[in-house]
């Protein structure tokens, strides 16, 4: 979905509308909503370019030269254009992606080790390590939904409420009960046997 198409299709109309150019190109399966293209007429068709991927990317990782060599001049090309540049070039692909991994596994470990001597260093260091927690939780749950989805046949036929309505609300309840009955228990425990 371009704004050139949405101008061309606003241009077709008798009584053009940013509505009216919506409905047409939805049901030519474009999805837009015509706030977008009411956005697009007042900016003239234009639409801001949006920086690629891997420039934002990149520009993000142009504070971290200074961190490493230690000169606020460094660029990431300064770094790009050292005398380890001919070697990546006669490594195969899954050579630099095995130096690489070794590399960041490195400098994350000497991180660890400088954290008094680099503040930034140790929330560098967190981020991944939190970045790693992350995806394994994502992992998890992914395993435990999908294990869960073995049981809802079940879970269909006890919380089928249209077949069995009584039974649908005594389950709920009794599961009520027994979590509130858990809950004030080792809140007890925690506070009056303390």
């Amino acid at each position: 979905m371009t704004p050139a198409l949405a101008q061309r299709v606003w241009a077709r109309q008798q009584r053009p509308s940013a509505r009216r150019a919506a409905r047409a190109l939805q049901q030519a399966g474009y999805p837009v909503h015509f706030t977008t293209i009411a956005r697009w007429r007042v900016q003239k068709w234009k639409v801001e370019t949006a920086d690629h991927p891997l420039e934002i990317a990149r520009g993000r990782i142009e504070a971290v030269p200074p961190l490493v060599t230690g000169n606020p001049e460094t660029t990431i090309q300064d770094l790009i254009d050292g005398q380890a540049r001919n070697d990546f070039y006669e490594l195969t692909d899954g050579e630099v992606l095995r130096r690489t991994a070794r590399e960041v596994a490195i400098a994350t470990t000497l991180v660890a080790r400088r954290e008094n001597q680099y503040p930034v260093a140790i929330l560098l260091f967190l981020s991944t390590f939190f970045t790693s927690i992350w995806t394994a939780v994502l992992g998890l749950s992914v395993g435990v939904l999908r294990a869960t989805l073995s049981l809802q046949r079940a879970a269909l036929w006890f919380f089928d409420v249209d077949a069995h309505p009584i039974q649908s609300i005594g389950i709920m309840a009794g599961a009520l009960v027994l979590a509130v009955g858990f809950i004030w228990s080792a809140l007890k425990a925690l506070f009056v046997g303390a």
